[in-house]
């Protein structure tokens, strides 16, 4: 039996009425259960478990980045998968978003936005204009994700 294993990413992204399956490595996995989201037109999440098994997976901070953090995000811009782009975090709006300068595209949303020890702050979500250089992310720390995960 595959163990499931705890996902996260923009509500936009999968669309959580019509999803079933996501793809990894060349692999499709089912989507087991929805278990938490918010539409996109108000924090734009979802959080769900598939039947995906590894040993390895992200860490996510525990701690809310600072105002000039160096930050990575990791995304599929204009298609181009796994492409990671740099910045900082240049405020934080309400406190639910990161604004950050690490350039974001269409195919990014939804992606890891990590520290510098590696640690997963936000998911990519959206950005004011193609290219530009300012970019927001869903503060990890605003995600009900810990009744979700086993220690």
């Amino acid at each position: 039996m595959i163990s499931p294993h705890i996902g996260i990413t923009n509500y936009h992204v999968l669309n959580a009425d019509r999803v079933n399956v996501i793809y990894k490595n060349g692999e499709y996995f089912k989507i087991i259960e929805i278990l938490d989201y918010s539409e996109e037109n108000e924090l734009d999440y979802i959080i769900f478990k598939t039947e995906y098994q590894s040993s390895t997976y992200l860490t996510i901070s525990e701690e809310r980045p600072r105002i000039g953090e160096d930050i990575f995000a990791i995304g599929s811009p204009q298609g181009l998968e796994n492409s990671l782009t740099k910045g900082a975090v240049s405020a934080f709006r309400g406190k639910e978003r990161i604004q950050i300068d690490a350039t974001i595209d269409h195919g990014s949303s939804g992606g890891p936005l990590f520290n510098l020890k590696g640690e997963v702050i936000g998911i990519t979500s959206s950005g004011l204009g193609t290219g530009s250089e300012l970019n927001f992310a869903i503060d990890i720390q605003s995600l009900p994700y810990k009744k979700y995960i086993q220690n």
